[in-house]
């Protein structure tokens, strides 16, 4: 981690930038299954199809992890960190904007690749 800081960065302020960094996708991570009925309210879905958008979550995440290593490779760390966190950024307006669930489908695996590049590159 420390070629992508400067040398003089304490250890300890490193961990805390990359945690408050993480943080956002991780909550993203979990936040929909938190409740599903309020979710399912919310888009005027069934129970069953929250469920679903939780497992194209983890279907967008499985299916872009291999591929994001090639993503990696062509941008710098920090372009790279920037550019997907502001798609991410992007997608959650568009979550919160749309109340019809087949397009939150698409939304939610797009969600689960995005979060695949987010929590992905700081360990290479």
């Amino acid at each position: 981690m420390k070629e992508i800081f400067k040398e003089w960065v304490p250890e300890w302020l490193i961990k805390l930038i990359l945690f408050s960094c993480l943080m956002p996708s991780m909550v993203l991570f979990f936040l929909p299954g938190a409740n599903i009925q309020v979710t399912a309210g919310y888009y005027g879905s069934q129970p069953s199809d929250v469920q679903f958008l939780i497992i194209l979550f983890y279907a967008g995440f499985v299916g872009f992890y291999i591929l994001e290593r090639r993503f990696f490779l062509f941008f710098p760390v920090k372009q790279y960190y920037v550019i997907f966190n502001l798609l991410q950024i992007l997608n959650c307006f568009l979550m919160y904007w749309i109340t019809d669930i087949t397009w939150v489908y698409a939304l939610r695996f797009l969600q689960g690749m995005l979060f695949a590049s987010a929590v992905n590159y700081p360990y290479r």
